[in-house]
Formats: structure tokens, C-alpha cells, sequence
């Protein structure tokens, strides 16, 4: 049997992404894609038996929704993305995941 897995993952200004993890850990993204800021929460989710163990929704931690504009051609784009709260670990407990947060 194999691992299949992915992060949930939260930079210093609260910006969300999900990097894959098919090797069981990963701590090769050290820094956000969008901003360049340092990873601040990760979340490990098992997608093994496609069960997303310790999936997480993060809409209930949303701070800023994302803005979203229309062009002269109408067309929607983001011009700001949503950010994000880290969880306390309070609220990390009540889901029985894996994760963990840097200082």
C-alpha cells in the first residue's frame, strides 16, 4: 500500500494553497508562492483510502474574502486573494488532525 496525501497550508499574511504530498512528508515549500512569506501552518491530509483524513474546511477561518473585479471585456478576475486565520489549537484539537504551526 502507498501514501497518497497533500498539505493544507497558511503563510505569515494568511494566504491558503495545497501542495501535494505523495512521499509521506514534505517540507520542501518553506515560503508562500503568492507573497514570498514564510509557511506559518501546515495541515497533513491522508487521501490514501480517498477517505481526506484530516481535511479541514478553511472558509470558517476566513479573515478577507478575496476581491473580485470585472474587466471591459467582462471577464472576472482576482485582484486580491482571500486570506486566512491560523487556527488555535484549540480549534485544531476539536479536529483530531494532524498539524503544526511555526513561532
Amino acid at each position: 500500500m502507498s501514501y497518497e496525501g497533500r498539505f493544507q497550508i497558511l503563510c505569515k499574511n494568511g494566504h491558503y494553497f495545497i501542495e501535494n504530498d505523495n512521499n509521506g512528508y514534505s517540507d520542501q515549500t518553506e515560503t508562500c508562492p503568492e507573497c514570498g512569506e514564510p509557511i506559518k501552518w501546515m495541515n497533513s491530509v491522508d487521501d490514501t483510502n480517498c477517505e481526506a483524513y484530516g481535511y479541514i474546511d478553511m472558509e470558517q477561518f476566513l479573515a478577507e474574502p478575496a476581491v473580485i473585479e470585472t474587466c471591459n471585456l467582462g471577464h472576472k478576475h482576482v485582484t486580491k486573494r482571500a486570506k486566512y486565520r491560523i487556527p488555535s489549537d484549540q480549534e485544531m484539537a476539536q479536529f483530531n488532525t494532524r498539524s503544526w504551526a511555526r513561532n
